[in-house]
């Protein structure tokens, strides 16, 4: 007869075993980034660079230079401009610093995560050990090296500092909603404003999911009123905004100021009717590709071909299908399943990943094609979606100290179904972060040779130019923003950033010999964004 399994000490070790594998997720994305991150200027931190540090260091930056944009479809990103006077001030601009404030940036948006899963159920219950795991797969999926730019490009790290106000915008809208009171829309239109002000047209789509998750629970709820308050809020919030910035008189670079390596340069830009007409070009191809946003974010098409080769296209067409059904039963249960601030900030989510996808199909697609939607770094905005399915889950399990059984919770039969999906994704990161490590190892040939680039670039003399690549005579604008940099001692024309990057001396001690092919490929991928 088998002695009997003490229950307490088994969830002690299985919490044990959570707690260190989302030790080991956080420590892999930082060490990933502290190794693999490039702190050299590149691709748009050039524009950043010229428009934003060079007015800082000459005493001509203005508060409304914060939120000029290249375009009518770029991002203004203020915050992320004042980090990058941050490190301009405090680290001689290194890039480096900026993606270890995102990386840091994204823990601490886990940890609202999990304080939302552990306080946002119904009652005073907790969380179960299911939960918990699928908590382990949602924080797997938010700092997964499946694209590696996410972390190598401190541009696109640092977008996890605007997901921070995003979540604290719906955790406020939410509040807002349940209480309904006058300081609590107060908190609401606080939190709206921050969420405006850094993530710009981001937050209007934000702004819009929630709203549009208050329907779903205003109707469930027989609280409309409570909704429309709580929507009213934050269509004032990104209406003050907006208002705001056009007393500041904040435009656009004009075409003569955009510096000709800055994306757009060159010829007047499509507007909105243009791209719809585009896209309505490619529909057909589109709507072969539209499943890239459910795919991608499990496991990016580079990860499929290392891991099955010329199985790649079922290994796809499995995960479309299997996330297919996900979105399918995601919406079941936001209609008819168990309603808390778990399930709404779901809820939000889901919709705001819709929305941003069809920003990118008409802002990008329609411009680029279908295959963009391949492009890795929208992986960062993939994501989302199966965040929220794995919020919805959460919300929808039954929880330690609840007083009766709720019907609408996941029964064991599906709970044992969404232990399987939890296993497969987390057991997708092992191979894919091991197949992005690989490329790890020619980082500081990379890094080497793009300072002697630099180096080398700041001894020529600037002319126009609309192309400019590492190892090309004809750089253009990037002289004079290299000629800057080496007058005001950043980069790598600072000492400080040379040793704290291991770069050598000078150019002149770099080993001789051909540019390794695969050190060029290495950590290259945000030239090619």
């Amino acid at each position: 007869m088998t002695p009997a399994v003490n229950p307490t000490l088994a969830r002690t070790a299985i919490g044990f075993v959570l707690a260190a594998a989302l030790v080991c997720i956080g420590a892999n994305a930082l060490l990933y980034t502290i190794k693999a991150v490039n702190p050299m200027v590149s691709a748009d931190d050039w524009v950043f660079v010229d428009w934003v540090v060079r007015r800082a260091a000459e005493g001509h930056l203005a508060v409304s230079d914060l939120f000029v944009t290249r375009s009518l479809f770029d991002h203004s990103q203020p915050l992320r401009k004042l980090i990058l006077l941050f490190h301009y001030r405090y680290f001689d601009l290194d890039f480096g610093i900026a993606a270890l404030i995102g990386v840091m940036a994204s823990f601490f948006n886990l940890a609202m995560l999990w304080l939302l899963v552990r306080h946002g159920g119904d009652g005073p219950s907790r969380p179960t050990m299911l939960a918990k795991a699928a908590f382990v797969a949602l924080a797997a999926v938010y700092l997964s090296l499946n694209a590696p730019v996410v972390f190598n490009w401190s541009l696109l790290t640092l977008g996890y500092t605007s997901h921070a106000f995003v979540i604290l915008f719906l955790v406020a809208a939410w509040w807002g909603y349940r209480h309904a009171r006058a300081w609590h829309l107060v908190v609401l239109f606080a939190a709206a404003m921050a969420m405006d002000i850094v993530a710009d047209d981001v937050g209007l789509i934000t702004s819009i999911a929630a709203m549009l998750a208050l329907v779903v629970f205003g109707l469930r709820d027989h609280r409309r009123g409570a909704a429309l308050k709580a929507s009213m809020t934050m269509l004032a919030a990104y209406g003050v905004y907006y208002l705001v910035r056009a007393s500041m008189a904040v435009g656009y670079i004009s075409r003569a100021e955009l510096p000709a390596y800055a994306s757009g340069a060159g010829g007047p830009e499509p507007g909105v009717a243009e791209r719809l007409q585009l896209l309505v070009h490619h529909a057909g191809q589109v709507v072969s590709r539209i499943g890239i946003p459910l795919i991608a974010p499990v496991a990016h098409r580079a990860q499929l071909r290392w891991m099955l080769g010329d199985a790649q296209l079922a290994g796809e067409i499995a995960i479309l299908l299997v996330v297919l059904v996900l979105h399918g039963w995601f919406w079941w249960r936001a209609w008819c399943g168990r309603r808390n601030a778990i399930s709404f900030m779901a809820i939000a989510l889901m919709w705001m990943f819709y929305g941003l996808v069809a920003a990118t199909l008409i802002v990008r697609v329609s411009l680029y094609g279908p295959g963009y939607l391949w492009v890795s770094r929208y992986v960062l905005i993939y994501i989302w979606n199966v965040m929220a399915l794995l919020l919805m889950a959460i919300s929808q399990l039954p929880r330690l100290g609840e007083t009766t059984a709720d019907a609408r919770a996941i029964q064991p039969a599906g709970r044992i179904v969404m232990g399987l999906v939890l296993v497969v994704l987390l057991g997708l990161q092992v191979p894919m972060s091991l197949h992005t490590w690989q490329g790890v190892t020619y980082r500081s040939v990379y890094l080497q040779r793009r300072a002697a680039w630099l180096d080398a670039l700041a001894q020529q003399k600037p002319r126009k130019a609309t192309h400019c690549a590492i190892g090309s005579d004809d750089c253009g604008n990037y002289v004079s923003v290299a000629r800057f940099l080496r007058s005001h001692q950043l980069s790598v024309y600072s000492r400080k950033f040379r040793l704290r990057n291991r770069l050598y001396p000078s150019q002149a001690m770099l080993p001789s010999g051909p540019p390794d092919a695969r050190a060029r490929r290495a950590l290259s991928s945000t030239s090619s964004m």
